[in-house]
């Protein structure tokens, strides 16, 4: 996860040129993810995101290098054209403007129902990996940000105590697709010999550390309850290998 948090860093500071963006976007519509297509193409994911973003909802998209135009038309037809971007629902001609433009483009785009239909489908589903694991990269950035000689006494014992907490709890939701990663040999898709091995190397840990997390994966598939309560912070995972090593322990006395 380091690698990935210093990797965004690094990239986000590379700007995009409009056949990049429109590379970028070909590649989305085909299936890529943003971390994908970001990690391709060097850039950072909220470059990317952006691109997306702008394909579908031109209203949050980037400005800072569009360029403006100018017409001389009618009064009759500015009234038209006002009574036009009226009924759509927008709030300003040049965001009328730039709708027509796109539509006459091929550009998909939506109205204002039709958007804030479409963050509401957006909620409903929740989030996709990407987001999920983007959401978390970014919790981590502004944690690992913190100016903790700023910080108060509470402030100091409250993130001390949650971080430790978070990890644990971070540890335990991860074994779900630890465990199925492991069952499924998604490990083997790049010649790997084991799954330790295999996470060990991408991870950057050692072998008796990936062993270990397998280990743990495995085990707590046939102990949901304790599971449930180590992802829930509950049970803190040193507890949680301990109560796994007496279940094997029992599974070999039987």
């Amino acid at each position: 996860m380091f690698t990935a948090v210093t990797r965004g860093r690094g990239l986000g500071r590379k700007r995009l040129t409009p056949a990049e963006r429109e590379t970028a976007l070909k590649e989305l519509k085909a299936g890529g993810t943003v971390t994908g297509v970001a990690a391709a193409m060097g850039v950072g994911r909220d470059t990317v995101r952006k691109v997306r973003d702008s394909a579908v909802r031109p209203d949050r998209a980037v400005t800072s290098a569009a360029q403006p135009i100018a017409a001389r038309i009618s009064p009759a037809e500015m009234q038209a054209f006002d009574a036009v971007i009226g009924r759509a629902g927008y709030r300003s001609r040049s965001e009328g403007l730039r709708a027509l433009i796109r539509m006459s483009a091929g550009f998909l785009e939506l109205s204002r129902e039709e958007n804030a239909e479409l963050d509401g489908l957006t909620a409903e589903l929740g989030f996709t990996v990407d987001d999920t694991l983007e959401e978390l990269e970014r919790s981590l950035d502004a944690l690992a940000g913190l100016d903790v000689d700023t910080l108060s006494e509470d402030e100091l014992h409250r993130v001390t105590i949650a971080a430790q907490r978070c990890r644990d709890r971070l540890t335990a939701a991860a074994v779900p697709a630890v465990a199925q990663w492991d069952a499924r040999s998604v490990w083997a898709g790049n010649g790997a010999r084991t799954a330790g091995a295999r996470l060990a190397v991408e991870t950057r840990s050692s072998k008796g550390a990936a062993d270990a997390v397998l280990r743990r994966a495995r085990a707590l598939v046939d102990m949901p309850a304790t599971l449930a309560a180590a992802q829930a912070g509950e049970l803190s995972i040193d507890v949680v290998d301990l109560m796994a090593k007496v279940f094997e322990i029992f599974q070999k006395s039987l």
